[in-house]
């Protein structure tokens, strides 16, 4: 009986705090004010959600280059109906648009201001719902392919691959093809070996490309011990090897050592030759044999291929290749990694390259970028301790779009076809008396919103269920 009344009774059905429950519609919220920055000043506003739609799109240039229209600011009225009003009169729960839009004339400088209407943006209700056309709909957040560079290894088929996803942009992938050759295609078009976009990018021979994915050593020949030459037999060259009289290129980039090259060497009095020191410590052909398939002697040999593939049919010319090339890769305009494209490429290749990577914020590519990432990609195939593939299914490498980023990625489709409307007016209408409110349409951008919240399989129906019919 005495062990009995000293037992502790715990009675776990009595719930003792009830401010432990977390609010599960928040992140709704949280998302649709980091979208819309309703109350913060036009000042203090932040380059995201509807504040970057607008920056990204502003200043539309016209065709002629005689006037520009700027973006200054947005702001928002009230809701002509409250959310009742709208479900029993079958309206869409929204509230106005106004942006303040600049016309500059280029050639007098007159500069024109004016407040333009650019539609209605639907609000979010108090329960994180949207009323459309009378119907309550709820906006699902979507689970997406994290931006970032990884790397894929098919143990099944035998297959290496890497791909490099921008948040905007066009994709880079690169693979090993049954030669060995390492391959790389952008945006699912034909196929090229990965050193042509290297040269492309101003690595103007052979010699260079090597010395981007290796470190080298200088070897002495004349005057060397027999016991060290025959430790080189067998070792790949960092450069061509010259004839020191006649100057005739005796040896290639990439070329094996052997017995009878050590001979003609010491015997046209060559002093030192450059030698590749491979991070796997045993020979690798992935790169030369890269470098045979490529066919591209300098820079400009490799941008005119390259043009061909991007675009074909086209007439080449060295700067057009090269605005090409930016355009793809470099252009802050028409590509984005995102702020989690950025930190995961950061992070991957920070422990290799600490001084490029440690605090870099470029949200489009970087040369080093895609150098370093097709380095990772050739010591992942030799097996260089490391260096490690990655899994697309863990979610580690996935991240969750919110109904904010959603709708902000509608709106860049909007403004982008409204932007090609403004430039079209701009051609065709008088620049003295012209106004921003008579060049900019709504139409594109309240067609996108519209189709977004009626139509998209991210906007359901609210279910409208009694619980006690389950």
């Amino acid at each position: 009986m005495n062990n009995r009344k000293n037992l502790q009774v715990v009675n776990l059905g009595k719930i003792t705090n009830l401010n432990r429950i977390p609010d599960l519609i928040e992140v709704q919220f949280r998302s649709f004010e980091w979208f819309l920055q309703k109350d913060a000043s036009p000042t203090k506003r932040e380059t995201q959600g509807l504040e970057a739609v607008f920056q990204e799109t502003f200043p539309i240039q016209s065709p002629n280059e005689d006037m520009v229209l700027e973006y200054v600011s947005y702001s928002f009225g009230d809701a002509r109906w409250d959310v009742d009003e709208c479900k029993s009169r079958g309206l869409t729960f929204a509230i106005p648009l106004k942006a303040v839009i600049r016309l500059i004339n280029v050639h007098t400088g007159e500069v024109r201001e004016q407040s333009v209407y650019m539609g209605d943006v639907p609000m979010m209700t108090d329960q994180g719902t949207f009323i459309i056309n009378g119907a309550e709909r709820v906006v699902v957040s979507q689970l997406h392919r994290s931006p970032g560079i990884f790397f894929f290894e098919d143990t099944a088929k035998g297959i290496y691959s890497a791909r490099v996803i921008p948040y905007r942009g066009s994709w880079l992938e690169l693979e090993m093809d049954a030669k060995g050759v390492l391959v790389a295609r952008i945006d699912r078009k034909k196929k090229f070996p990965a050193t042509l976009l290297l040269k492309a990018m101003g690595a103007n021979s052979a010699e260079d490309v090597l010395k981007l994915f290796y470190e080298t050593e200088d070897q002495r020949i004349s005057g060397a011990q027999t016991k060290e030459l025959k430790k080189i037999i067998g070792r790949r060259l960092a450069g061509s090897v010259h004839n020191p009289e006649t100057d005739e290129v005796i040896m290639n980039p990439g070329e094996a050592i052997n017995e009878d090259n050590i001979g003609i060497l010491k015997e046209l009095k060559v002093k030192s030759v450059s030698l590749l020191i491979f991070p796997s410590g045993r020979d690798d052909t992935t790169v030369i044999n890269c470098l045979e398939k490529d066919g591209a002697e300098s820079s400009e040999q490799a941008l005119q291929k390259f043009h061909a593939i991007v675009r074909p049919g086209e007439p080449f010319n060295v700067e057009n290749a090269k605005n090409e090339l930016n355009r793809l890769f470099f252009s802050d305009k028409s590509y984005d990694l995102g702020d989690v494209g950025r930190y995961k490429i950061n992070n991957k290749f920070r422990f290799h390259n600490e001084k490029e990577f440690k605090d870099c914020s470029d949200r489009a590519l970087r040369e080093i970028d895609i150098i370093e990432t097709l380095k990772y990609f050739v010591n992942l195939i030799n097996e260089v301790p490391g260096y490690n593939y990655d899994d697309i299914d863990h979610l580690g490498n996935r991240r969750v779009r919110s109904v904010g980023e959603l709708l902000m990625n509608q709106l860049k489709v909007g403004f982008s076809r409204m932007e090609r409307v403004v430039k079209e007016r701009m051609t065709i209408q008088d620049v003295d008396v012209i106004t921003p409110q008579a060049l900019i349409s709504i139409k594109p951008i309240m067609a996108v919103v519209n189709e977004f919240f009626g139509s998209s399989q991210l906007s359901q129906i609210m279910d409208q269920t009694n619980p006690l019919s389950e």
